[in-house]
């Protein structure tokens, strides 16, 4: 298991995700990667569980819909083994009515072969909720 390898490949996603290319992200995770954000779906319609490319592909395309995103921060990054784990910052404004929020995260991804095969992302969801509601 190459721990360089793995966070290479994360800070890769980060990159990509900063530049808007979609095809490296996309790239980044195994065809059935196991793909996981919290919240309530009924406010972030794009948090439901998604496997594999083509569903990550539509989750990020759904998000891209309801928030503009200032770049994501590595504020920390840890690799043991096949899982590498990112602590960071998010700041983000929702496109239907300007509000903006930011918080904290932490994701975890879990790599095989150089591919994500798993990942989760948790945060602050409420800070996000209440600026999607114009709270």
């Amino acid at each position: 298991m190459d721990t360089n390898r793995n966070m290479a490949v994360v800070q890769g996603i980060f990159d990509a995700f900063n530049k808007g290319d979609l095809p490296t992200i996309l790239s980044s995770f195994s065809e059935d990667a196991d793909f996981r954000e919290p919240g309530p779906e009924k406010v972030m319609p794009w948090v439901k569980p998604r496997k594999g490319r083509e569903e990550i592909a539509a989750y990020l395309g759904e998000v891209m819909q309801y928030l503009q995103f200032q770049p994501l921060e590595i504020r920390k990054i840890f690799a043991q083994d096949n899982h590498v784990i990112v602590i960071g910052y998010a700041c983000i404004k929702v496109l239907k009515n300007g509000q903006h929020a930011e918080a904290e995260f932490v994701m975890t991804f879990e790599l095989k072969n150089g591919e994500v095969v798993h990942y989760r992302n948790y945060y602050d969801t409420y800070k996000f909720v209440a600026a999607i509601r114009g709270e």
